[in-house]
C-alpha cells in the first residue's frame, strides 16, 4: 500500500466515526504531487469513495513551494539593481530641484521660497521657521480657493499660477498634483 492510500484509509476512518463524508466541507493539501493526483494521490483516492467538496491548496504551503521553484536569489539582484537604479535618479533630481531653488533665490529682490508638499506642509524654505508656517497655511488655502475658483469656472481648466502682489511684497505660487513652490520677493528691487 502507497502512502497516499495509508492517508486515505485514515481519513476515511475518521470521516466514518464523525458521521461520514456529508459532514465534509473541504478538503485542503499541501499541494504536493502526493496528496493532489487525481489517481493515485490523495485527492483522486477520496474522490474515488465519492468525496464531492472542494479540494484547495493551503496557501502557506503555496507560497513555500513557489519559493522552492523561484530562484529568489536573482530576483533579488534585480530588485537591488532596479532599487540603486531609483535611488540615483532621486539623488539626481534632489540636485536639480536644489540648483533650481538655489537659482531663484539669487535673483534680485527675492527674499525667500518655499516649497509644501500636496497636504500644505513645508518640506523645504530658505526662511525662518515662523515666517515659513505663516506663508504656508495661507498660501496653501488661497491657492486650493484659487484652484476650485478657475475649475468651477470651466471644469477643463486648472490652476498654473498665482500671483500677489501687495505694496511690500510680490508672491508667486506654482502649484503642482505634489508640490507647491512659493516665491516670495520685493517688487521694488
Amino acid at each position: 500500500m502507497t502512502k497516499e492510500e495509508d492517508i486515505c484509509k485514515e481519513v476515511v476512518a475518521v470521516l466514518q466515526k464523525i458521521g461520514g463524508f456529508i459532514k465534509l466541507s473541504s478538503v485542503a493539501t499541501d499541494g504536493a504531487s502526493s496528496m493532489t493526483g487525481k489517481t493515485l494521490g490523495l485527492v483522486g483516492l477520496l474522490q474515488k469513495h465519492g468525496i464531492k467538496c472542494p479540494f484547495i491548496y493551503c496557501i502557506i504551503h503555496q507560497e513555500s513551494l513557489c519559493v522552492n521553484q523561484l530562484k529568489w536569489k536573482d530576483a533579488m539582484k534585480m530588485v537591488a539593481k532596479i532599487m540603486n537604479a531609483v535611488s540615483v535618479i532621486l539623488l539626481l533630481l534632489q540636485a536639480e530641484v536644489e540648483e533650481t531653488l538655489k537659482r531663484i533665490q539669487s535673483h534680485k529682490g527675492v527674499i525667500g521660497t518655499i516649497v509644501l508638499n500636496a497636504e500644505g506642509i513645508p518640506i523645504r524654505t530658505s526662511l525662518d521657521n515662523s515666517t515659513t508656517v505663516q506663508y504656508a497655511g495661507l498660501l496653501h488655502q488661497l491657492t486650493m480657493k484659487a484652484k476650485g475658483t478657475v475649475r468651477d469656472i470651466d471644469p477643463q481648466n486648472d490652476l498654473t499660477f498665482l500671483r500677489i502682489r501687495s505694496k511690500k511684497h510680490e508672491i508667486m505660487v506654482a502649484p503642482d498634483k505634489e508640490y507647491l513652490l512659493i516665491v516670495i520677493q520685493n517688487p521694488c528691487e
